[in-house]
């Protein structure tokens, strides 16, 4: 015989209970923390010139179609995310503001691909952790005011994570053709985006055959699976296929030196753990208790023990892509702190489920993290905003000057490809001026 509970008016069975308080209030802190990002991103906006990497995307973007694949054919960058520009700067019109907020939108996305990827996996106040800690974060702002292709390229790698982490989740059943489709599709459209994307795919498949070994005599992990998930990088690839042999010619012959030097294995963790910490406009000096806390915060999510091995995935979706940037740059330099970027959301939703065990054991040590990281981040973020340190040049002005000062006959020599563009850009009345470049070394 079952004892039951005699029932009130004030107590009811679970099946007929409604959402609970936190529940409901759920999508609203999710509103919140976006319109927070939003406003954080917004100022500032478009205010000031361009640097030259940023001419470039409104250059190219600029272009006909045929003749901005053809650029971008022997450039170190595909053509993804400048067809994509192209679109956008047509149906909204020109000028730095429009062209940022292409970028703009995406670091909203990442907000809410943290929140989501870190509440399918370690639960709501866990996502909403991580989407706040991404919406003040200043190295997010930084990409996400910047005209190029990072917040694309992170938001479509968060992407991939989601996905394979479905596949990861199959037991038995018909295969999800579904996620196999998606996971193929976001694996080309990120390399059409940002060559860098293939450290990431290269991680993810390092992880997976590390799962796959460990569980192979499993149902879960049976030969069926193996090849449904050789199915979907070949269907990436075959997506990829068009621009292969140009990203090949890039990756073996690049055509343009690599500018960079060899970063020191610790100098490059150091720099990459501020810059994810606190932002580029951060200096160690002041930024170290940050960084320690960010430290405890994913130490605390990679040793708990709820969904520990999707924590340990994510840190080697981190991980993994840098340390295969430093090994390839004993070859050609390729790392340079832009690049971590691509793959730091995993950062946040770990740092988040740090926060949240935190706040199991002891509320106010979590209040007292999160208030030290956002009081350093403001403080970052100011300088981003104020400090000459991190303002672009004023290609604007100084084009304008040159504008002015030309005269009949007169031709601007350009002694230097990379402020070719600027040029391009800034020069009044969408014209090109009377330009000569300086191209190698004979008369």
């Amino acid at each position: 015989m079952v004892e039951t509970q005699p029932t009130s008016a004030h107590s009811r069975s679970p099946l007929t209970r409604g959402p609970s308080r936190a529940a409901r209030l759920l999508p609203a802190a999710l509103v919140a923390i976006l319109l927070l990002a939003f406003g954080l991103r917004i100022v500032g906006l478009g205010a000031g010139s361009l640097w030259y990497d940023e001419t470039v995307s409104v250059h190219l973007a600029g272009k006909a179609l045929p003749a901005l694949v053809a650029h971008t054919a022997r450039d170190i960058h595909p053509p993804g995310y400048y067809l994509l520009l192209h679109t956008w700067l047509r149906l909204g019109g020109d000028g730095e503001f429009v062209a940022a907020f292409f970028s703009l939108f995406f670091g909203l996305l990442l907000v809410a691909l943290a929140y989501r990827l870190g509440q399918g996996i370690f639960g709501p106040r866990a996502g909403l952790w991580a989407a706040l800690l991404v919406a003040f974060s200043p190295y997010n702002l930084w990409y996400s005011q910047e005209v190029r292709m990072y917040t694309l390229g992170a938001a479509l790698g968060v992407g991939l994570i989601m996905a394979t982490l479905s596949l990861l989740r199959w037991q038995r059943g018909p295969l999800p053709w579904g996620c196999l489709a998606l996971y193929a599709l976001l694996g080309a459209a990120a390399m059409w985006v940002l060559y860098y994307s293939a450290f990431l795919l290269v991680a993810l498949n390092l992880l997976v055959a590390a799962w796959w070994l460990a569980r192979r005599r499993t149902a879960a992990a049976g030969g069926r699976w193996l090849a449904a998930w050789g199915a979907a990088q070949l269907g990436a690839l075959l997506l990829y296929a068009p621009w292969l042999p140009f990203a090949w010619r890039q990756a073996s012959q690049p055509p343009v030196p690599p500018w960079r030097g060899f970063t020191a294995l610790g100098q490059m963790l150091v720099e990459a753990w501020s810059a994810l910490s606190l932002g580029q406009s951060a200096d160690l000096a002041w930024a170290w208790p940050a960084a320690a806390t960010f430290a405890l915060l994913v130490a605390l999510a990679l040793a708990g023990r709820r969904a520990r091995e999707q924590a340990w995935f994510l840190a080697g979706s981190l991980a993994i892509p840098v340390l295969l940037i430093y090994l390839v740059s004993f070859v050609t330099p390729l790392y340079h702190v832009r690049y971590v970027f691509a793959y730091s959301t995993a950062f946040y939703v770990l740092a988040g489920n740090g926060l949240a065990v935190l706040w199991r054991w002891r509320r106010p040590a979590a209040w007292l993290s999160l208030f030290l990281v956002a009081v350093l981040a403001l403080v970052s973020t100011l300088a981003y905003h104020t400090d000459p340190r991190y303002t672009a040049d004023d290609h604007r002005a100084a084009v304008r000057f040159l504008a002015e000062a030309l005269r009949p006959g007169d031709v601007v020599l350009v002694d230097a490809g990379y402020a070719y563009t600027a040029l391009l850009t800034y020069w009044p009345g969408g014209h090109a001026p009377p330009v000569a470049r300086l191209v190698g070394s004979g008369p």
